[in-house]
């Protein structure tokens, strides 16, 4: 990217509209957040052991079913402003999963790492495995706005 790209996205990413649209998604972001780590407690409750691999499980099935009801919910709030009529739905369903598979491997990755590699269990107790997963689930969203702004819920031009 070069330093003049690199300007335009970042004063692009400042503007007031953008700001808004990503306290949005922050907002639509973290019901459905609150409702995967939710969901994610009771999965963990059925699981036979508490090892790297059945938390990674519980995660990636959770994440799954937050895909479609984050689709919805950025596409009716996050991204109400952009005109979407003629839109292909297909197509951005496509590039809005694609990204959130993305963001489920940033989620999974970093919420084992930050669960088992680094001292959360010391200050968290019991409640580890549920901030790991909201603090990675937070440093995810940051990378899958500015994917979804860019691919999923753009503009399009009149000449396009």
């Amino acid at each position: 990217m070069t330093p003049r790209k690199a300007f335009f996205y970042l004063s692009n990413t400042l503007q007031p509209k953008t700001l808004q649209s990503f306290l949005k998604y922050l907002v639509i972001g973290a019901i459905v957040g609150v409702a995967a780590i939710g969901g994610r407690e009771v999965i963990a409750m059925l699981l036979p052991a508490d090892t790297p691999e059945y938390y990674a499980l519980s995660v990636a099935i959770v994440y799954a079913f937050g895909i479609v009801a984050s689709y919805i919910g950025h596409r009716k709030v996050s991204f109400s402003h952009v005109n979407m009529e003629n839109e292909d739905t297909a197509a951005s369903m496509s590039s809005f999963t694609a990204i959130a598979i993305f963001g489920l491997v940033c989620t999974t990755g970093f919420s084992v790492c930050i669960r088992f590699l680094f001292p959360i269990e010391n200050l968290m107790g019991s409640f580890s495995d549920a901030a790991s997963f909201a603090i990675a689930t937070l440093i995810t969203s940051v990378i899958t706005f500015s994917l979804n702004a860019r691919h999923t819920f753009r503009e399009k031009l009149e000449n396009q």
